[in-house]
């Protein structure tokens, strides 16, 4: 929103190489500026598309004003709303993705399955927002909810314990997926990337991907 509660997340991913390459973070600007940057990043990394990368952006709350701004300025090369509710393989009208709580729990879900491969099918080097994976935890509902944030008791709390990072990198791999109308090839077989953080606690993301990377070990050394 810009006003400093929560920050303004923006991911960048190369398609060739399945490879997260930038990250622009803020919690002053306003989502009209934070759409223009979005914009120019888009351009700047447009690799050979002429009209400028695909762009993917959260339309709930200030997403809106975002996908209004993204629309004036008349950039068109950007995702539709897919509902899983109706029909999810017809795209709608509406512009950017809109969290619900089954849709949220299968894009963080997505993205789970996508850095705990072995190798990983997504290349994530942003320490802040791997770390943020272990706030995460399934609720008694079924949902998936920011542990911090539930806890806080202000909203200037809430606001600082979002784990805008993960969500934004969530979305980047949903708009790949839908760039390319399937989940993607592994692109790597590299050196192994610890993406876990040291400590994580149990019913959390981290710990099930870090509880993932410990059978792998163990069925190697078999």
């Amino acid at each position: 929103t810009g006003s400093g509660a929560s920050d303004t997340v923006q991911s960048v991913m190369d398609e060739k190489t399945n490879t997260k390459v930038a990250e622009w973070q803020s919690n002053t600007d306003s989502p009209t500026n934070a759409a223009r940057e979005g914009m120019a990043l888009a351009k700047f990394f447009k690799g050979n598309q002429e009209s400028g990368a695909y762009m993917i952006w959260e339309a709930n709350g200030p997403g809106a004003i975002y996908g209004r701004e993204v629309q004036e300025k008349e950039y068109w090369n950007f995702y539709y709303f897919r509902d899983q509710r109706t029909d999810g393989s017809i795209a709608t009208q509406r512009p950017g993705w809109y969290s619900t709580k089954d849709g949220k729990r299968e894009l963080l879900t997505d993205y789970q399955n996508a850095i705990e491969c072995d190798p990983p099918l997504l290349i994530n080097y942003s320490k802040d927002s791997i770390a943020q994976l272990s706030y995460y935890v399934y609720g008694k509902n079924g949902s998936v909810v920011h542990s911090a944030s539930e806890a806080a008791k202000s909203p200037d709390e809430k606001g600082t314990n979002h784990g805008d990072n993960v969500i934004a990198d969530a979305i980047m791999w949903k708009g790949l997926i839908e760039l390319l109308g399937k989940v993607p090839d592994n692109k790597t077989d590299d050196e192994e990337i610890e993406y876990t953080p040291k400590v994580a606690e149990q019913n959390t993301l981290a710990y099930r991907h870090k509880q993932y990377r410990n059978e792998l070990e163990e069925a190697e050394q078999w």
